[in-house]
């Protein structure tokens, strides 16, 4: 398992060396975070937000997880 994971990382690492675009959706905030430009969140299937990296900490994304929805929505688009 965890070689299939660091596998794809480094594909995923490869592809963005050539100039490649991805999207990449996952529930592995802190590895999907190590790998991202850009941060999109998704709730109950409707885009919350897209932000650069640089404007979250990998903290904030995990603790979105769990957040009730009058969190979420202090992020909406």
């Amino acid at each position: 398992f965890r070689s299939g994971r660091r596998s794809m990382r480094e594909k995923i690492s490869d592809l963005k060396r050539q100039g490649k675009s991805l999207v990449l959706t996952t529930h592995l905030a802190a590895e999907g975070y190590a790998l991202a430009d850009f941060i999109g969140f998704l709730h109950r299937g409707k885009m919350v937000f897209i932000r650069k990296k640089q404007e979250l900490e990998v903290a904030d994304i995990q603790a979105l997880f769990q957040a009730p929805d009058e969190e979420l929505e202090k992020w909406a688009l």
